[in-house]
């Protein structure tokens, strides 16, 4: 058996981030310690669950793509709460991306609600990975 312990003030399972591609999908699990979202006035809350439904998340190269008409949502994954400390949460992620030479255009208004500079995908997520990397 293992155990974890309680976790550190500001600790996460997964921090505060968005996805950079173009389409998430997660089969989760129910859980205490589980996935929020960000809304609009900048708190969290628990996004929904349901056990027959998959959850999708839209990355940021989709909303560049839709000129922000589909947004990205900031996420994060909550660690186990006191009341069960030893919480395992397992949840099968699916990214879906473009081609990776696909010159992404966005959608402008009306269509869109802004127009961002055209990008080639595989340089756009080269660019978001290597912001990220330690060396």
């Amino acid at each position: 058996m293992t155990h974890v312990g309680p976790p550190e003030p500001d600790q996460f399972r997964i921090g505060p981030h968005t996805d950079f591609g173009t389409v998430t999908v997660l089969d989760r699990q129910a859980g205490l310690g589980g996935l929020q979202v960000c809304t609009a006035d900048g708190g969290w809350e628990d996004a929904p669950f349901h056990p027959d439904a998959f959850t999708v998340n839209i990355g940021d190269l989709m909303a560049r793509w839709t000129g922000d008409r589909w947004r990205s949502t900031r996420h994060r994954v909550l660690p186990p709460p006191a009341s069960a400390p030893d919480e395992d949460l397992v949840s099968l992620i699916f990214f879906y991306e473009t081609d990776h030479d696909a010159r992404i255009t966005s959608l402008a208004p009306p269509l869109g609600t802004r127009t961002y500079p055209e990008v080639i995908a595989s340089e756009y997520l080269r660019e978001k990975l290597d912001a990220i990397t330690m060396s």
